[in-house]
């Protein structure tokens, strides 16, 4: 229903079209290169990918076999066009979070236009958008570790045409099993259990650090120029930035593992690292069953009353919600003209001051307090406002 009220308000769908031209062109020729996709299309392909949560995977099979989606697009029930999955996702990763910001703005601008007094009221409040990463205890980051080593050691054997990874799965194959042993270990309650767990550690971690040795040394023996073929140097030298970093990320979750587990050190949580694929991701406290601990980022989200996401922000690591508050409420204040007149938001983004700055900010701020409240406050929250 969205995507056919932009199509007949062709006045609104040309300030959208314009952004998305002006990432996915730039100052480039669209007459010159290989045929893309309209911008029409990017914005239902994107629309849909974000509204269903899809992979590129999946999107690209919608594409080519939903008969309605393919109408959508424009594509008519006898025309064969076809989508590449390549061409999906590279004309999509294209588009900004800025640009997807301001289309974002002009959507929630015309509905104001039906529902003008949406906008006077709004709530806030923060999710956690979660990474796609397993549980991170130290022996599965070694274990990832490891496999990526193994895996861009033996790519780089295949591409000079060498064979000292002969034996790579037979490496994978032990750490596997000291790995299996551990977590066997850990979930036993028996004392004679608990007790392998330090051994089974400690030889996990020097087979690792062996390995990861192993596999700098051969590194270091390789020349690029030994390569003639400029595709195939391109592929070396990515592999070796590839094993450069999955090297060093061994070694460092290796370390952790040591001090954790060995030594009995407390690892201070700046240091600690939860996925060696996404690095980006923190360990968030929500304090709330059954999971408590929840892997991702922080999203702050602001609805008005038709529901609307009118603001939204991804918090970055060590950020909070009370420092937040203000300075985007400023800023969505100014953006819509002033006419939020009341927001509310939980005791999460509470502090004196940002209740004092949120008062200046719209007629009827709501931010309760944390703990037990006052007379005075339970005054102030029994009025109807």
């Amino acid at each position: 229903m969205a995507l056919k009220h932009l199509y007949d308000h062709p006045q609104l769908l040309k300030k959208i079209m314009k952004l998305i031209e002006k990432e996915v062109l730039g100052d480039r020729n669209a007459q010159l290169g290989c045929p893309g996709l309209l911008y029409w299309e990017i914005l239902v392909l994107a629309a849909v990918r974000i509204g269903c949560n899809l992979d590129f995977d999946a999107l690209m099979d919608h594409a080519n076999n939903h008969k309605k989606f393919r109408q959508l697009l424009g594509v008519g029930e006898w025309d064969n066009k076809r989508y590449a999955r390549s061409t999906i996702q590279g004309n999509l990763s294209k588009l900004t979070e800025a640009t997807l910001r301001e289309i974002s703005n002009l959507i929630v601008a015309e509905g104001h236009q039906l529902l003008p007094k949406a906008i006077e009221k709004v709530r806030g409040d923060s999710v956690v958008v979660e990474t796609n990463i397993h549980h991170p205890t130290d022996a599965n980051l070694i274990i990832d570790g490891v496999r990526k080593v193994l895996s861009f050691a033996k790519r780089l054997g295949q591409l000079f045409s060498v064979s000292p990874w002969r034996q790579a799965n037979h490496h994978l194959k032990k750490v596997k099993q000291l790995h299996r042993q551990i977590q066997a270990a850990c979930r036993s309650k028996k004392a004679e259990q608990q007790a392998k767990v330090k051994p089974l550690y400690d030889e996990l971690l020097n087979h690792a650090v062996a390995l990861a040795a192993t596999a700098f040394d051969f590194k270091e023996t390789l020349e690029l120029t030994a390569i003639t073929d400029t595709t195939l140097r391109r592929g070396a030298e990515k592999a070796m930035d590839e094993l450069d970093f999955y090297l060093a990320a061994t070694l460092y979750v290796c370390d952790l593992a040591d001090r954790r587990v060995l030594k009995g050190e407390a690892i201070p949580h700046a240091e600690k690292i939860f996925s060696l694929f996404e690095t980006h991701t923190e360990m968030i406290n929500r304090g709330k069953s059954p999971y408590p601990f929840e892997f991702g980022h922080l999203l702050y989200l602001v609805e008005d009353q038709a529901h609307f996401i009118v603001d939204f922000k991804i918090l970055e690591n060590g950020v909070i919600e009370p420092e937040i508050l203000l300075p985007q409420m400023r800023a969505l204040q100014r953006r819509v003209k002033n006419k939020i007149k009341a927001a509310s938001f939980d005791q999460g983004f509470y502090t004196p001051e940002n209740l004092k700055g949120l008062q200046k900010i719209v007629e009827t701020a709501c931010l309760p307090p944390k703990g037990r409240p006052r007379e005075e406050v339970k005054e102030h929250q029994n009025t109807p406002a």
